[in-house]
């Protein structure tokens, strides 16, 4: 019996030698530290797409980038691999003063554009330097868009996905040949190679589209009364506040004149004033004075989510009507908003239509004024001579012809 104990312990100490061996053998079937492949970098492009009337705000869009879900492979799909920790993506940042273009450009793969409008695009880098890569394969990241909290614009927030393909180059080294970034969570087709080199996904996207979201304030005006003139300028004051991160504000002045005019209706302070076509933007606030007649308005474009406006006006000796309380058009634009709006506008409400009827009427007066009186009275008698002595005339000649009768 011992040597039955002894037999069985030997075989046991023997297996659990040779398990001890098998161990660094299966070790070895694995991608040394030092052929890992380390991660690059990769830039995506953002769009910012605004009205063709409207200038750029200054804005960041924030981005998160989080290793994504792994897909098991199929007879015509490629395994994905959950992406490694450690990959970091910047900010997109979007100036007054970039470049627009008023037509998608050639390379500019990702951008859609309506009648009417133009984009800026800058570029975001995702940063996998601080990603090892041990296998041969596609890893994926989620990459998502925070929502902008002010509602000014409008995000896409849905996930993208960013594919990393390491390849071995043939002698047991790594390397990071490609990236893609796709609008869905589409897996590679079997055979299919690096993301750069045509892989055959058909969701593919260069960039992410956002909108900046606003509206545009009208500003006019109409004269009534007949002692009214429909020649006079009126002095027009736009107070705007609560905009984020805006520097200028177009004017849109085809229905006004450049320079109010020099007629004797107009004071002399509005004689000769330009209207501005811009307005710049100080500490959140822009202010304009323009100078409007019967019938005209101007433009005051891109407008953003929560903004205020107040509409003043120099009524002189006229009546001033505000549009909210008696309406008005002009062409085909009716007036009927109310010229100040403090608790800040929502742009789906817009466009808002503003301003002022400016009423002067006088009363004629319908008496006998003294200073003619005489004069027409003259006239009067005059002409009751004359018809006396027309008809004295006439009896004279009717009876001289009986009496030669």
């Amino acid at each position: 019996m011992n040597r039955l104990k002894k037999a069985l312990i030997a075989v046991l100490a023997s297996a659990a030698i040779m398990a001890a061996c098998i161990m660094p053998a299966m070790a070895d079937n694995t991608y040394p530290q030092s052929s890992w492949a380390k991660g690059g970098t990769f830039d995506f492009k953002k769009y910012l797409v605004i009205d063709e009337n409207e200038n750029l705000p200054d804005a960041t869009f924030y981005y998160d980038i989080v290793p994504g879900t792994a897909v098991s492979s199929s007879a015509d799909k490629m395994e994905v691999y959950a992406g490694v920790a450690g990959a970091t993506v910047g900010n997109a940042v979007i100036s007054n003063g970039d470049t627009t273009y008023d037509a998608k450009a050639a390379e500019d793969v990702s951008v859609t554009l309506a009648s009417g409008q133009k984009y800026a695009k800058t570029t975001v880098t995702i940063d996998f330097s601080g990603c090892d890569f041990k296998e041969p394969g596609v890893f994926r990241y989620n990459l998502t868009e925070r929502n902008d909290p002010n509602g000014i614009f409008s995000c896409d927030t849905t996930t993208k996905y960013v594919d990393v393909y390491v390849t071995d180059n043939g002698q047991g080294v790594l390397a990071v040949s490609g990236y893609t970034i796709h609008s869905t969570e589409e897996a590679p087709a079997t055979g299919a190679t690096a993301g750069t080199e045509g892989t055959d996904l058909a969701d593919k996207i260069d960039g992410i589209q956002n909108e900046y979201e606003t509206t545009d304030l009208y500003v006019g005006k109409v004269v009534t009364g007949n002692q009214a003139s429909r020649d006079k300028y009126f002095k027009f004051t736009v107070k705007i506040s609560d905009l984020v991160g805006q520097t200028k504000l177009n004017v849109g002045i085809a229905n006004a004149d450049a320079t109010s005019g020099d007629n004797l209706a107009t004071s002399s302070a509005n004689k000769n004033q330009p209207n501005p076509t811009e307005l710049t933007v100080s500490g959140g606030e822009a202010t304009g004075t323009f100078y409007l007649q019967n019938n005209q308005y101007v433009i005051i474009y891109g407008l953003m989510n929560g903004a205020k406006y107040e509409i003043t006006e120099d009524a002189e000796d006229y009546n001033s009507i505000a549009s909210s309380n008696t309406a008005f058009t002009i062409g085909s634009a009716n007036f009927d908003d109310a010229v100040k709006n403090d608790s800040g506008i929502d742009v789906a409400d817009g466009p808002f239509y503003a301003g002022f009827t400016n009423q002067r009427q006088g009363v004629i007066p319908t008496g006998i004024i003294m200073k003619v009186a005489p004069v027409a009275i003259i006239g009067v008698v005059a002409l009751a001579g004359i018809i006396v002595l027309v008809t004295l005339n006439v009896k004279r000649k009717a009876e001289d012809t009986e009496a030669d009768n």
